[in-house]
């Protein structure tokens, strides 16, 4: 799920990557419908305003685990991200992403790569009751290591092959196939 409204943000660009390094492993369905999601007020969760709301769940229900791919704003998460977070946190007692396994990674301008915002995700998917993985992918100076889509820098790309594979292995393991090694 991409945490950035724009249509070629850096960070759809990411998952794009990650959809390609997963092929013939796993299929990576990206969400692209969180703009569509009204803004959460608990007196609508039972009976949502939009049929985006169930689309989004309906998608988590499925998912055998969820990457989050986003940008930092003012040092935390977007607007945007933290409203489909917040739909995904209901109800209560069956949240769509309690229990799922969760990887986040994110591309900025900036040097830190989004740190702050990741963090401020994996706090919010965790008291959800998402699994975090350890494993993250800070993409600092994105607009210069992601051209045309691809990333450019080995280092980094190296980083997103281990973070591909060490959500397609615990998926693995947790579904209890083999997998990837």
């Amino acid at each position: 799920m991409p945490g950035s409204l724009r249509d070629a943000s850096l960070n759809r660009q990411l998952l794009e990557l990650a959809a390609e390094q997963m092929k013939g492993e796993a299929e990576l369905v990206i969400f692209d419908e969180i703009e569509d999601l009204p803004l959460f007020n608990a007196e609508l969760e039972t009976d949502p305003p939009d049929p985006s709301v169930a689309r989004w769940v309906q998608a988590l229900q499925e998912a055998d685990a969820v990457l989050i791919a986003s940008p930092e704003y003012n040092g935390s998460i977007t607007a945007a991200l933290k409203n489909a977070l917040d739909w995904a946190s209901r109800p209560n007692d069956d949240a769509p992403l309690d229990g799922h396994l969760v990887a986040v990674m994110g591309a900025s301008p900036s040097s830190r790569g989004a740190a702050g915002g990741q963090q401020v995700t994996r706090e919010v998917a965790e008291r959800i009751g998402a699994e975090v993985l350890d494993a993250e992918l800070l993409v600092g100076r994105a607009p210069k290591v992601i051209e045309d889509g691809d990333l450019v820098d080995h280092e980094l790309q190296g980083q997103l092959e281990a973070l591909v594979g060490a959500l397609l292995k615990a998926t693995a393991k947790r579904l209890g196939t083999d997998g990837p090694s």
